[in-house]
């Protein structure tokens, strides 16, 4: 006869998942996640879209939130909401995902997401990075961002070079 407790004992192991953030210094953090629970984001309001391009959400999950601006660019080629979402009416998880966002004093910043999810008994891995330079005193940044989806056997991957020039300097008020 099957062991009933086992399964109960697998089953409670299932719902176990933690958060860890540290501070590396000042300017770099690390953020990571296990098995999150997002039930308590409310939902987004049901629709029906017959067209060929995919409805717009914005992100509401606090651990792709923090530091949302830093992979902003000025063409959208990372849409986090992509991360967990179902490709099917299967339910999807994200079983764990990982952060980092630094700059060092001479004007780098980088910054990192590794993710892996799972539907259907099939995994996804996610990478995405971007590094930018601030150039010409802090008013210019230069920007190069890649994405890498590695789904089964396919990977598929975008990369994007980015620059944004602000012709007015910013005034501080005293």
């Amino acid at each position: 006869s099957p062991d009933i407790r086992a399964n109960y004992e697998q089953s409670n192991y299932d719902n176990i998942g933690f958060d860890i953030k540290y501070s590396i210094n000042s300017n770099s953090m690390i953020d990571f996640t296990y098995n999150p629970d997002f039930e308590q984001i409310n939902q987004d309001p049901s629709e029906v879209n017959n067209t060929p391009y995919e409805t717009f959400f914005e992100e509401k999950r606090n651990f792709f939130l923090e530091d949302a601006l830093f992979f902003q660019t000025p063409i959208k080629v990372f849409y986090s909401r992509r991360i967990g979402a179902s490709t099917d009416s299967t339910d999807s998880n994200i079983n764990y995902a990982f952060k980092f966002i630094g700059s060092s004093k001479s004007g780098w910043n980088m910054g990192s997401i590794l993710a892996s999810t799972s539907e259907s008994n099939k995994t996804k891995n996610y990478f995405i990075s971007r590094v930018s330079k601030d150039i010409l005193n802090g008013n210019s940044i230069l920007g190069f961002s890649g994405t890498n989806l590695i789904d089964g056997s396919n990977t598929h991957s975008a990369f994007s070079f980015d620059n944004i020039y602000y012709w007015i300097k910013s005034i501080s008020m005293c």
